[in-house]
């Protein structure tokens, strides 16, 4: 549905980004329930994710890829949960990734102590988090997560921390992620 492949082709031959590689993973390392979830299952699967993604994932794909191994060339980006994935794992790792997009994202909510606790590059001044490249945050202004996008964007403003939030006309919807993916690309990934 996300048409991921056809977009990053698409830009990429008309030289609006330089080639890259996209990898998805599967969102849930610990197998969803098909009834009632734990009240601990979104922290604990989000925490065993970043494992996979730093621990497994990344070394992985730098041994099977020529990929230039440096913050400056990875990005990682989301959508609703994976949007709080990247979040989550962008913010503990901002040594390993330049730019985080966290498209209609399930975005934290945490009390502001236990956020900056949490994520330690928030909590300094200036925070770390504002190394990052970019740290973008759309959503559709019809979307149920946009209150809890509100708070979080609200957290991060008063953090210091640069950010740009953006809403759009829609709600949780394929039509603004293919949109979302083709401007992230387009602001992450360079055409030189």
């Amino acid at each position: 549905m996300g048409r991921a492949h056809l977009i990053a082709d698409n830009l990429i031959a008309s030289g609006a980004i330089q080639k890259c590689v996209l990898v998805m993973p599967y969102g849930h390392p610990i197998p969803p329930s098909y009834h009632d979830r734990p009240g601990e299952y979104i922290p604990n699967n989000a925490d065993l994710y970043e494992q996979d993604i730093t621990i497994d994932l990344l070394p992985f794909l730098d041994n099977k890829f020529r990929l230039q191994k440096n913050a400056a060339n990875r990005s990682i980006a989301g959508l609703s949960m994976g949007g709080g994935h990247a979040i989550d794992t962008g913010l503990k790792n901002t040594d390993t990734f330049s730019a985080i997009g966290a498209f209609s994202a399930a975005a934290p909510q945490l009390e502001t102590s236990e956020l900056l606790k949490k994520y330690p590059a928030l909590a300094t001044q200036p925070p770390p988090a504002n190394q990052l490249r970019h740290f973008w945050i759309p959503i559709g202004n019809d979307d149920f997560l946009l209150e809890q996008n509100n708070k979080f964007t609200a957290q991060l403003r008063d953090a210091g921390v640069t950010h740009k939030y953006m809403k759009n006309t829609g709600g949780h919807e394929w039509r603004l992620w293919r949109q979302y993916l083709a401007t992230f690309l387009q602001i992450s990934v360079s055409a030189d």
